[in-house]
């Protein structure tokens, strides 16, 4: 299976909901995860990953291999969470991602 690259509208989504979610929420046999990759037509494992692409980037941690979209989606949420939240469930609504809208929404109560 050839190799898909990450969108601008799903590195949103994951680094608005990490932003607002437990970090254990993405490990792939959880279900929240399930959910996650249904919508974007991902394998859990790859979720997963991206998860902790996202971890260590907003860690600082050196060496690893993140796309310069993932960070341009982590530098937004540390600038602007909400206007990251609102871009997210924009792009939700567009792709018509709901169980991923309803996490975003479920996470911030």
């Amino acid at each position: 299976m050839a190799r898909k690259n990450w969108s601008d509208a799903e590195c949103a989504v994951l680094v608005a909901l990490y932003m607002q979610s437990s970090f254990s929420i993405a490990d792939d046999a959880r279900g929240e995860n399930k959910q996650l990759a249904s919508d974007f037509s991902r394998d859990p494992g790859s979720i997963d990953r991206q998860w902790r692409n996202i971890k260590d980037y907003l860690n600082r941690e050196p060496g690893k291999n993140i796309s310069g979209t993932l960070k341009y989606y982590c530098d937004a949420a540390t600038d602007d969470i909400g206007a990251l939240k609102k871009l997210a469930l924009h792009y939700c609504t567009k792709n018509e991602w709901h169980l991923v809208k309803d996490l975003l929404k479920n996470e911030s109560k």
